[in-house]
């Protein structure tokens, strides 16, 4: 299993085991809540990142790649 392969499936686990629960009002794991409802655009999105030649920008680029493949399995 790949490192990335890993990365999905700890997603797909924390979804399953605490993707619902919330820090008082904050979703734990708003990729999750979001996706959900049919709202998830991404964590450039949520945080307001709009530089695509940011470091910060690019890292989250890849765990939104993560995530989407933790997504569909998810939904299979």
């Amino acid at each position: 299993m790949s490192k990335e392969d890993n990365k999905v499936q700890e997603t797909l686990n924390n979804w399953r085991s605490s993707g619902q629960e919330f820090n008082g009002d904050l979703p734990k794991h708003p990729e999750f809540i979001f996706r959900i409802s049919g709202e998830w655009k991404g964590w450039n999105d949520l945080v307001g990142i709009t530089d695509s030649n940011s470091d910060q920008y690019k890292e989250n680029e890849i765990q939104d790649q993560i995530e989407d493949k933790a997504w569909l399995l998810y939904l299979n």
